[in-house]
């Protein structure tokens, strides 16, 4: 049964042989191979926790695989990744810099909205209130 399966996901039997001893079912093998990727390849973006689809979206992006893990687990995606290394920054700058902003951000709008907060509070508890 397992022969077919590898046999239907158009691997060959030394093909097959050689995906399925490092780990790989023939429909991952598969997903793998459609996404472009070598065996060598597969197995060393897998490794570090990457998808095919995935893998591909930071591979078509221009990362390579250590540059991929290095801003996905900064919590980027490739597409904004894209954007902020071309604009020649790391992933730690962006996180640095992101944080600052929430700050001044924080520091503008807080005092204007504690009010605002507090009268939408009061709003809500009147008309509680009269509802009953």
């Amino acid at each position: 049964i397992e022969a077919k399966e590898w046999k239907d996901a158009g691997f060959s039997p030394n093909e097959a042989k050689e995906w399925k001893d490092i780990g790989f079912s023939p429909s991952e093998a598969k997903k793998w191979r459609d996404a472009r990727f070598s065996l060598n390849e597969a197995k060393e973006w897998k490794d570090i926790g990457f998808s095919p689809s995935e893998a591909k979206k930071w591979r078509d992006a221009r990362f390579s695989l250590n540059e991929a893990k290095k801003w996905k687990d900064a919590g980027f995606s490739p597409n904004e990744a894209k954007i902020w290394k071309y604009a020649g920054f790391s992933p730690n700058e962006v996180k640095k810099q992101e944080e600052r902003w929430k700050m001044v951000i924080a520091s503008i709008f807080i005092p204007f909205l504690s009010p605002i907060v507090l009268l939408a509070s009061l709003l809500s508890e009147l008309r509680q209130k009269n509802q009953k």
